[in-house]
């Protein structure tokens, strides 16, 4: 017996995995810098370069633009040492193919820096690409039977498939000219620049993904008092992205990274920004349809094949900032706070004791009152406002962060930007073959029966029992509907 089917054109996710590399380099001090002193911190974000498919494996370059700023053999003013580390990894699966869509999310948890004499240093980073690689692919779910006698009876029912509409990737440039206010105090020298790419509000209207976002730019500078201070920026961005044929109903996940940067210093109070951003997105679509769940026939036995498709069902949406506040124990002398640098552990976003919580790693400068500077490496937790059940599709950016050093210890502040949806798995049953067994159920069945309805029986159970039609059932027992059943008897007709 030939069905009815309709498609449903999605992808599914053929590799989720997490890379992690290792990346150290050595730098020489330029001549024309003096010696390394005391080092101050490491600054580092990881830019993603260029991702590929190439024979099975998916492959992901990039670099780590790190800065090591130090204040000099002798005293003088904070320097900074540039330097860039390149890296290169892949990932392999069987099933990758040209037309496979990629979502690339890298991050780095760690950066540390070791003098090896003042004119050299080694500058060590921990680095993790989350690589998901969606394959296109088409939903076929049966819908009725196609020219079906009289005698056939078939029961759909109402589902909502929530799937994979788009996943799309995009490198497109920014420019921008940045001003310091006039209350703070003007750049004698540009040390070091930090750009975090956020998502803040995505939508999608028509064929597109219109989504907001900003960068978030901290400068490390030298006054004119030969003095280290560092400046936050927060600037705006949005962009538009291929949505394909997602309704505006869908939900769109956007994470933005950095590409490439050039920050230079036009005056003492002019930065002037030419980035390359990288955004990757997948929605999440909704849809409405009918399947066929069952059938029977009043002429004879039928048997039907059932198939299971695996399906998500949203449980929660956050598209939020999250404010966090972290006390570290430890005793210190009273301090200022030179400069801090914070990254995201690895483990951002997984669930620890029913919770899901990311790790902060913090390296701060502090300067006490004697003028030594002591530096410190420390951890924080931060719960993040997620449920801890499902599966957690999306990202967490750290936007800032600051420390204060007091008696009590270090206090922390800070924000995320978390995005993500929280999915649940879930199971739509439908009918994938009917067979009739062309044989006369007559003599196996009784002329009347005389029925309740058992507690989570239907009409249709009755029917599909007797080979009688639901609609003879109502007839014959002089009822409109099956909410008026009820405890009381039925009389099932025989079948026709």
């Amino acid at each position: 017996m030939e069905l009815q089917y309709e498609e449903l054109n999605c992808y599914s996710c053929v590799l989720d995995t997490v890379i992690r590399r290792e990346e150290s380099r050595e730098s020489i001090v330029p001549d024309s810098m003096p010696d390394i002193g005391t080092v101050l911190t490491v600054t580092a974000s990881p830019m993603l370069h260029k991702t590929w498919i190439e024979n099975g494996a998916v492959i992901v370059e990039g670099s780590i633009c790190a800065a090591v700023l130090y204040e000099p053999e002798g005293g003088g003013g904070p320097c900074a040492l540039p330097l860039e580390i390149p890296f290169r990894c892949a990932a392999e699966c069987e099933a990758l193919t040209e037309e496979c869509r990629l979502n690339i999310l890298p991050r780095l948890s760690r950066a540390d820096v070791k003098v090896v004499n003042p004119r050299k240093v080694l500058v060590q980073a921990e680095l993790s690409a989350h690589v998901i690689v969606y394959m296109p692919r088409t939903m076929r779910y049966s819908t009725g039977i196609a020219d079906a006698d009289a005698s056939v009876q078939t029961k759909t029912e109402s589902v909502s498939f929530r799937y994979v509409s788009q996943v799309t990737e995009k490198m497109f440039p920014f420019e921008d000219d940045i001003t310091i206010g006039g209350s703070r105090p003007s750049i004698d020298a540009l040390l070091a620049c930090n750009v975090t790419p956020y998502c803040s509000e995505a939508k999608i209207v028509g064929t597109k993904i219109i989504f907001k976002g900003g960068l978030k730019l901290r400068i490390r500078a030298q006054n004119e008092e030969q003095g280290l201070f560092s400046e936050l920026c927060d600037i705006p961005v949005s962009q538009v992205l291929d949505a394909g044929d997602s309704s505006e109903s869908a939900v769109a996940l956007v994470s933005l990274f950095l590409a490439g940067c050039q920050i230079v210093l036009r005056d003492s109070r002019t930065l002037s920004l030419e980035l390359e951003l990288y955004a990757c997105a997948t929605v999440v679509d909704n849809r409405e349809g009918n399947v066929l769940s069952d059938a029977y026939s009043t002429r004879c036995a039928c048997q039907c094949e059932e198939v299971i498709e695996r399906n998500l069902q949203i449980t929660e949406q956050i598209f939020q900032p999250h404010p966090f506040r972290a006390l570290l124990q430890q005793e210190l002398p009273a301090a200022d706070v030179v400069d801090l640098c914070a990254l995201l552990g690895e483990n951002a976003g997984t669930i620890e004791e029913g919770r899901r919580c990311c790790t902060l790693r913090l390296s701060v400068c502090l300067r006490e009152q004697d003028g030594r500077l002591t530096h410190l490496a420390q951890t924080a937790e931060v719960e993040l406002p997620v449920a801890a059940d499902g599966i957690l599709l999306g990202s967490v950016t750290l936007l800032e962060c600051s420390c204060l050093s007091s008696a009590a210890g270090l206090e922390v502040r800070g924000n995320l930007m978390v995005q993500c949806i929280v999915l649940a798995k879930r199971e739509i049953r439908y009918v994938g073959a009917v067979t009739l067994e062309e044989t006369d159920p007559s003599v196996d069945r009784p002329s009347a029966v005389l029925r309740r309805l058992k507690k989570g029986e239907t009409l249709w159970d009755l029917g599909k029992e007797y080979y009688a039609t639901v609609a003879d059932i109502l007839a014959v027992n002089q009822i409109s509907d099956e909410s008026a059943a009820g405890e009381r008897f039925l009389l099932i007709p025989h079948g026709r």
